[in-house]
């Protein structure tokens, strides 16, 4: 079984305060109400202001805590707000590396699109000369998607690494017909 959750020294503070407030009103209402018309009537008043003096003692002393306590409570919020800081800037960086490694992935994609116009016949070329053309294209966007497999692997983004490996895969599967010829 889990232990009840500790109140944090703000909501003790404002709830030390707030008894205090508490009593002392019950005490200022006593002193307003109580009955000024015998000695012992006099007596008991007096010791009502005692008490409210004591009481006002005490008020003062919970309000000094509680605003000690709201002072680290702005200290750690500020703390809190410096480590955000930092961590905004880390999210930005990262979201600027993985557009950087989209775009490369992006442009992969265009240029991958392109293998069929190296397989289009110019006039006069043999289909070899073709096939060795669309080849180097193809070595070259693999070297391509090698870069952008090591860059996200630096960069540690896990799902590009899984897209440049599944295009350089495609490549693979393009450059093992192209040599088969066919």
């Amino acid at each position: 079984m889990t232990s009840p959750k500790r109140d944090s020294e703000l909501v003790q503070a404002a709830k030390a305060l707030d008894a205090e407030l508490t009593a002392f009103a019950a005490a200022a209402e006593e002193i307003r109400r109580a009955p000024l018309a015998s000695q012992r009537h006099l007596e008991k008043a007096a010791q009502l202001l005692a008490q409210i003096g004591e009481a006002e003692t005490a008020l003062r002393a919970r309000i000094t805590t509680l605003a000690q306590a709201l002072q680290a409570a702005n200290a750690a919020r500020e703390a809190q707000g410096a480590s955000i800081l930092v961590r905004a800037g880390q999210v930005e960086a990262r979201h600027h590396d993985l557009q950087r490694l989209m775009a490369m992935y992006a442009a992969l994609g265009v240029k991958a699109s392109e293998v069929n116009s190296h397989l289009a016949p110019i006039a006069g070329e043999a289909d070899d000369a073709r096939r060795v053309r669309a080849e180097a294209h193809l070595a070259a966007l693999a070297d391509e998607v090698q870069a952008l497999f090591e860059a996200a692997r630096e960069a540690d983004y896990h799902d590009v690494m899984r897209m440049a490996d599944a295009l350089r895969q495609q490549l693979g599967s393009l450059r093992a017909k192209l040599r088969k010829g066919p």
